[in-house]
């Protein structure tokens, strides 16, 4: 008698602690159970392995997908890939390092040219401290620092070229938000939204919603 009470003990408290832990989740696909806090899942290195882009500019709607090796274009019916790599690192002191390889080929009559571009960009990252019903810890608040984009040419007529540009952050005006939908040890997905309007002469307007799933490296 007295182990089926320990036994119904044991199976309440881990009922208890179940429901505890699932309602303790952010994102609509988090795991239910995870014995690492929020920070400890996020802080290492990502891959990006599938992505999509929707975006409307003045009328105008283009789809771009991701799957990790390539990235799709398809505006007007007619559609470009190129290659895309992307790998996002998260940092315990609250640095990150985001780093885009794009890779574009061109062959006119017998004429050759690849274009490799590396895009490093580094700066802070957060969580969200909650305000009002939105949760702490469902986004990661993006603040860039610098960016730096090596491009190196090679063409079957020139020879190989290099290009450096280096951008620098000194205002808020660059951050961005990553809402997250899932976040485990393994898998890392989210969404980002913006929204852009100009105004006076030649003024336009742009959303952009994007979806991402990263893999643990």
């Amino acid at each position: 008698m007295k182990k089926y009470f320990l036994y119904a003990a044991m199976a309440v408290s881990v009922l208890s602690a179940t429901v505890t832990l699932n309602s303790c989740r952010k994102g609509e696909e988090d795991p239910a159970i995870s014995l690492r806090s929020r920070k400890a899942r996020l802080v290492g290195e990502w891959t990006l392995t599938a992505g999509k882009n929707d975006q409307t500019q003045s009328g105008s709607v283009s789809t771009t997908v991701f799957d990790g090796t390539n990235q799709i274009v398809t505006s007007s019916g007619q559609s470009d890939t190129t290659g895309y790599t992307n790998t996002m690192t998260f940092n315990g002191d609250g640095t990150y390092v985001n780093e885009t390889v794009t890779t574009t080929k061109w062959n006119f009559w017998g004429m050759t040219s690849t274009t490799v571009t590396t895009t490093t960009e580094d700066g802070t990252w957060d969580f969200n401290s909650g305000i009002g019903d939105e949760k702490a810890k469902t986004k990661v608040l993006i603040h860039p620092t610098k960016s730096v984009a090596v491009t190196v040419t090679t063409s079957s007529t020139s020879g190989t070229t290099t290009d450096t540009t280096t951008d620098t952050y000194t205002s808020n005006n660059f951050d961005y938000s990553m809402y997250l939908t899932k976040l485990s040890n393994k898998e890392l997905m989210f969404t980002m939204r913006l929204d852009e309007t100009t105004t006076g002469a030649g003024s336009s307007s742009s959303t952009l919603t994007a979806t991402r799933t990263y893999t643990a490296k």
